[in-house]
């Protein structure tokens, strides 16, 4: 009996070393294929990169085929030349999950899904741009570079500042995604060709004050490219005979402008979130050409009055009453008090029918003809008697 407990013992000793010995190995083989964490001294952490990191920045060379640019003592960067910018060589690119993860203690995975650009080198005071540009390129000035989006790490980094009062050139189309993301321009004067603002391309510019006015020329306006100007304290306009069809999700969100905001004829949707939390817009001016109007798309705001231009009777099929915003403010119909005069031309000298008066969006009755031998088979659309 002793001797069969033993042996049990025995076993169940090379059980358990057995078991152990399994565990390291595969311990081993896992540690085997894992890239080591690099950590960051507190002093890389608050310079927001690691002290080796390179400052490509340059003091002058090229940001497109035809295009130069130069740093001056002030800062102040001048871009001469023609065309389009395909390249902003005063910022640093950096691909964020290939860099910032391997030297934050404990991060992992992909931080980013795109390219990103990291300002490294002289701060930007101002900016002259040459009146030939037609392209300023995405990330050109952005100040995207305080918290990283995905965990709010302070990444710590110098910046273009652009603290000016902004005119696009004349000749310019078209402004990147987040080109000008959280600078500080004071205020911005558009130019009468431009024809594309990118995404966030103006999203957190604090400073932003004064009127903006979209020229008529703008085609689209990208999501949250005005979003949060919470100082901006001017007022919202549309040029007239703006080509703008669509005002995307979340473009003016969370905005200080003040007063009322005239819709340009011939706008026919307004996203999600598209005015959310604009405070201070008393009034809006809603053409007819409006068929779509997001349900949260003025969420949150202090809105007294609406100019319709459209029928009551469209501003309910079309559910603008269910719009969150609308919903207790009047709003009076432009076609309200509108009447119609309606003739009859029977094609004969001694059959006349009498005219008619409708109000607008209404029925004329069917007409009688009184005249024995003759019946009314219906009308035509045309004077010509065609359709």
């Amino acid at each position: 009996m002793r001797k069969l407990a033993a042996l049990l013992v025995v076993a169940m000793a090379t059980l358990n070393i057995s078991t152990t010995a399994l565990g390291a190995e595969v311990e081993e083989v896992k540690e085997g294929i894992e890239t080591p964490v690099e950590t960051a001294s507190n002093e890389e952490i608050e310079a927001g990169r690691p002290e080796e990191s390179p400052n490509l920045q340059s003091s002058s060379g090229k940001c497109g085929t035809w295009l130069d640019y130069t740093i001056d003592d002030d800062n102040k960067l001048v871009i001469t030349g023609k065309l389009e910018m395909t390249s902003a060589p005063w910022t640093w690119k950096s691909t964020y999950n290939e860099y910032y993860r391997n030297w934050h203690d404990g991060w992992s995975g992909d931080l980013w899904n795109t390219d990103h650009y990291v300002y490294t080198g002289k701060t930007i005071s101002s900016v002259i741009f040459t009146d030939e540009l037609t392209t300023i390129c995405d990330y050109a000035f952005t100040r995207d570079t305080e918290k990283d989006r995905n965990h709010g790490a302070a990444i710590s980094v110098v910046t273009p500042i652009l603290n000016q009062n902004l005119t696009l050139p004349a000749r310019l189309l078209s402004i990147g995604t987040e080109a000008f993301y959280e600078s500080e321009i004071k205020n911005i004067t558009f130019n009468d060709q431009l024809k594309t603002i990118g995404d966030r391309a103006f999203e957190y510019c604090s400073n932003l004050k004064g009127d903006i006015k979209i020229p008529k020329s703008v085609e689209s306006i990208g999501v949250y490219a005005f979003a949060y100007l919470k100082n901006n304290e001017g007022q919202l306009s549309f040029e007239n005979g703006s080509n703008l069809k669509e005002i995307k999700a979340g473009t003016f969100r969370e905005c200080a402008f003040t007063g009322r905001v005239e819709f340009p004829e011939g706008l026919e949707t307004i996203g999600s979130n598209a005015f959310t939390e604009d405070a201070f817009i008393t009034e809006l001016y809603i053409p007819a050409t409006v068929t779509s109007i997001a349900a949260d798309a003025f969420d949150k705001t202090d809105i007294k009055k609406i100019d319709y231009e459209g029928s009551e009777a469209a501003w309910k099929k079309l559910g603008f009453d269910k719009v969150e915003g609308f919903k207790d403010v009047g709003v009076d119909f432009g076609n309200s008090n509108m009447t119609c005069t309606v003739s009859f031309n029977t094609g004969f000298d001694d059959i006349t029918v009498p005219s008619q008066t409708v109000d607008f969006d209404k029925y004329i009755t069917k007409p009688e003809v009184k005249k024995i031998g003759y019946r009314l088979d219906g009308w035509y659309k045309d004077k010509e008697f065609n359709q």
